[in-house]
């Protein structure tokens, strides 16, 4: 293994770390949690962290694929 590839791994052990991975969920989970979707997700997150976890060390993981969505801006034409 290169000194590239060495460091590739040791960046990507640190990304994948059970306490990085943590911390992100929580962080995507502010101001969601009352979405019932984002608590049955919190109520099993040790084993979809576990998971992911596994996937990212072994290089199978694979994102999902894009959501386009429109951002509709209040009209500024209209001055109350």
């Amino acid at each position: 293994m290169n000194q590239r590839q060495m460091a590739r791994q040791c960046v990507m052990a640190e990304v994948a770390s059970f306490q990085n991975l943590f911390l992100a969920a929580w962080k995507a989970r502010c101001g969601k949690s009352r979405r019932a979707d984002v608590e049955e997700w919190w109520m099993r997150r040790e084993t979809e962290i576990a998971t992911l976890h596994e996937e990212l060390i072994s290089g199978q993981y694979q994102p999902a694929g894009y959501r386009f969505f429109e951002i509709r801006e209040p009209d500024q034409s209209i001055v109350g």
